[in-house]
């Protein structure tokens, strides 16, 4: 689950040789349900970010494979914006 070779280096760093570091491609996790693939799992799972239920996964798997924080940014605005916002004035109305 990584997204290049010099991420894959960076994630062993106790090895001397780069060559035989291969990154491998793997399925979605959890099954396939988790990914921003297509629109509807996309939904389900924006909607799993929104009701706070294993958000905190969701992002640490993302931050895994693309090696970087600024996306963490987006589950911030995603919990901010949709739980304390907009769920809750689901639930108001």
């Amino acid at each position: 689950m990584c997204n290049n070779d010099a991420f894959c280096v960076k994630a062993f760093p106790f090895l001397k040789s780069a060559e035989n570091i291969k990154c491998k491609e793997v399925h979605n996790p959890n099954f396939g349900m988790t990914s921003f693939d297509n629109t509807l799992v996309s939904m389900v799972n924006i909607f799993i970010i929104i009701t706070l239920e294993g958000w905190s996964s969701i992002m640490y798997n993302i931050r895994v494979v693309m090696g970087s924080y600024y996306y963490d940014l987006f589950f911030v605005i995603v919990v901010l914006l949709g739980n304390f916002f907009v769920l809750n004035l689901m639930i108001a109305v």
